[in-house]
C-alpha cells in the first residue's frame, strides 16, 4: 500500500491539506528508512529497537497494519 488514503485523516479535504498530509507522511517514511539503513549497517540492538518503535508509531498514526508499514518502509520506494 503506497497510496495514502485520507478517509481517516482529521484535516480539511482540500488539495493544500492533502499535500501537507502527504509531506508529513513522506517525512516519517524517510526518517524510518534512514533508521532502517542505520540499524542494518551497524546491527546495533539499540538502533533496531529505535527503528521498530518508529515503525510502530508511524503505523498507529496513519492507521496502517504494522506488517504493511514494515513492507512500505523496507520494500517501498525510497523517499528522499
Amino acid at each position: 500500500m503506497t497510496r495514502l488514503d485520507h478517509t481517516n485523516c482529521g484535516h480539511a479535504l482540500t488539495p493544500a491539506a492533502r499535500k501537507r498530509c502527504r509531506g508529513w507522511r513522506n517525512d516519517r517514511i524517510c526518517a524510518a528508512q534512514k533508521a532502517f539503513m542505520a540499524a542494518a549497517l551497524d546491527n546495533d540492538s539499540h538502533l533496531i529497537r529505535e527503528y521498530e518503535a518508529m515503525v510502530d508509531l508511524f503505523a498507529g498514526q496513519v492507521g496502517m497494519d504494522l506488517h504493511d508499514a514494515y513492507a512500505l518502509i523496507e520494500n517501498g520506494p525510497v523517499i528522499y
